[in-house]
């Protein structure tokens, strides 16, 4: 910056001085916090900033930059923090912040300071120097190896925990006892071993590298219907009554014996029954699932369990490294399509058929396609704005994701997308 762009910036009137007391005065639902944890001290920060005759240090953050401008600012000067995030995590207790600890011992640093800091919100990517600046530094940090090892523990005087009561609501309560009950959850094995399986499938076949909080993400991705998101949680936590579940001590032996496959006389397990079950839905939904895929012109994989739970984390690019979004789309849809409706047929096999009678491929096949185009028409109504405004979907990603697999694709009319004639996919019923 110039010398007249640094005076400009000193001077600006958005500069709020950071306030280091914990103390709070005022109404019960500013004083009193829940939530609250960790050590407590009678010990009161109580301390007087010191005017700092030399030019205030000046730092411009974004993400965990910040952490490096309160350890290396040197403590005899004044300091000067520009970023553009407005936080008001204390006040909030920090509830549903994954980077707490990092915010908690930024805090704690600032307050530890023996002159006086100030805090100015500027807006991101807006040109600012010293804001572009850190975001560069930022994103090179981000790609390090490996992380560096910082020290967050933080003295009890220098911090507090909980969330006003001032600045509670129903959401944030909410989410407070979801937070602290999971503190207590322990992983079940099971669970841990299909999101690991997920990972797995996702390094191998599809080239990416997803976190476990990745693949929990994209089981909740609006690319699946709700019937699908649930089925595919319930799966992951093993929470069907499949295989070993019946296995439970107090169960009768008549409920202990379905622990096995009734077609295969295998120990039953969501995977079995998924990909490797010789019930003939299982086959046949594979293998029509492959038969639309192929008419993108593209390899079909059969995935395994791990691609079944991570299918909305799957991700298809050009040469140049881009997404294809409505390719990607489209194997979201049928890989959590196809798998959903393999579980019903079996569970109208084994649960409701009385002899245990397969359903016949006609059967399964149109199953499937009805089930394929009404997903397909569902597209088509979810392009009105006017009925479903922001949660419309644009009829450009509705073209991208079933052009190629359409029925007489050639002879339909331009706005098909726009769901005022028929669509289906181009599979002939059996």
């Amino acid at each position: 910056m110039s010398e007249s762009q640094d005076d400009e910036e000193a001077n600006h009137p958005d500069w709020v001085t950071f306030e280091p007391t914990i103390t709070t005065t005022g109404t019960t639902a500013d004083i009193f916090r829940v939530f609250t944890s960790g050590d407590t001290t009678n010990e009161v920060l109580q301390k007087t900033r010191q005017q700092s005759t030399d030019k205030p240090l000046r730092y411009a953050t974004d993400s965990s930059c910040i952490q490096e401008a309160g350890t290396r600012a040197p403590v005899e000067r004044d300091l000067d923090v520009i970023s553009d995030s407005r936080h008001r995590h204390e006040d909030k207790g920090y509830i549903g912040k994954e980077n707490a600890p990092v915010i908690q011992a930024m805090i704690a640093l600032l307050r530890a300071r023996p002159h006086t800091v100030r805090l100015r919100w500027v807006k991101g990517h807006n040109g600012h120097t010293l804001n572009e600046g850190a975001y560069q530094l930022a994103n090179e940090r981000a790609r390090k190896t490996h992380p560096d090892e910082i020290d967050l523990t933080i003295p009890p005087q220098l911090t507090q925990t909980g969330a006003k009561l001032a600045t509670l609501t129903q959401k944030l309560a909410y989410q407070g006892i979801r937070q602290r009950e999971m503190t207590k959850y322990k992983g079940r094995t099971r669970t841990k071993d299909n999101i690991t399986k997920a990972i797995d499938y996702a390094e191998h076949y599809h080239k990416t590298s997803p976190t476990e909080a990745m693949i929990w993400k994209s089981i909740r991705h609006k690319d699946l219907r709700r019937e699908a998101r649930y089925f595919l949680w319930m799966t992951t936590h093993n929470a069907y009554m499949v295989g070993s579940n019946w296995l439970r001590p107090g169960y009768s032996d008549n409920l202990q014996a379905r622990h096995e496959c009734t077609v295969c006389g295998k120990i039953e397990s969501m995977e079995h029954i998924l990909t490797e079950c010789t019930i003939p839905a299982q086959a046949e939904v594979w293998e029509l699932t492959a038969e639309l895929w192929r008419k993108k012109q593209r390899p079909w994989h059969k995935p395994m369990i791990g691609g079944i739970i991570g299918c909305a984390n799957a991700a298809f690019k050009d040469e140049k490294g881009k997404i294809l979004k409505g390719l990607t789309r489209l194997y979201r849809i049928l890989v959590s399509e196809a798998a959903h409706q393999i579980w019903k047929l079996r569970n109208a096999q084994v649960i409701n058929s009385e002899d245990n009678e397969p359903p016949s491929i006609d059967e399964i096949r149109n199953k499937w396609m009805n089930t394929i185009n009404n997903r397909l028409a569902m597209d088509c109504k979810m392009t009105s704005k006017k009925k479903y405004g922001k949660r419309a979907i644009k009829e450009t990603l509705v073209g991208d994701t079933w052009s190629g697999v359409l029925k007489n694709e050639k002879y339909l009319p331009h706005d098909w997308t726009k769901g005022r004639v028929e669509v289906l996919v181009g599979i002939d019923p059996g």
